[in-house]
């Protein structure tokens, strides 16, 4: 069966899942640069795929909704847990979910596929279905990309590195 969504956390995965805080407040956050290209061509080649994000950063909210609209993602912003909204809003049976904290580790059992960043807590990663090499915010979420299209999307028997540099 092929997953029909990609829900992607976006601290410690889209980010390196530091906050930058002045006396003001949290005020930055560093994403990857190369994950917007590797998205959009990733949806190009997946069409029917959903690829939405998911926060529970309250204080950090325009910042990230801000970075998933600039690359033409949805960004939902979570009140409560993580599982509870994703069953609300979402067949689990056909999601891969990439998370990197200890809380997401319910989240990761319930779903299709889970995948979490090598900079993950070793708990996090036992119960990934697959951890990248790459750290969040340094790549992490391009390597899922490919790996998620090998694995479930490449028809025609290339590996995914070839085709997402044609």
């Amino acid at each position: 069966m092929k997953p029909e969504y990609f829900i992607c956390d976006v601290d410690g995965c889209l980010t390196d899942g530091n906050f930058f805080y002045t006396l003001e407040g949290k005020v930055m956050k560093r994403f990857g640069a190369d994950d917007c290209n590797m998205l959009k061509k990733f949806q190009s080649l997946v069409p029917d795929i959903t690829i939405e994000f998911a926060t529970c950063d309250w204080r950090g909210w325009d910042i990230s909704k801000l970075r998933c609209n600039d690359m033409g993602f949805k960004c939902h912003v979570i009140s409560g847990h993580r599982l509870d909204w994703m069953k609300q809003n979402y067949d689990m049976s056909k999601v891969v979910f990439m998370g990197d904290e200890i809380s997401d580790i319910p989240t990761m059992k319930e779903v299709m596929y889970s995948i979490c960043p090598t900079n993950s807590f070793d708990i996090v990663k036992y119960y990934a279905d697959y951890v990248t090499n790459r750290n969040g915010g340094s790549g992490a979420l391009t390597e899922a990309l490919i790996h998620i299209y090998d694995k479930f999307f490449n028809v025609t028997k290339k590996i995914g590195y070839e085709i997402f540099s044609e």
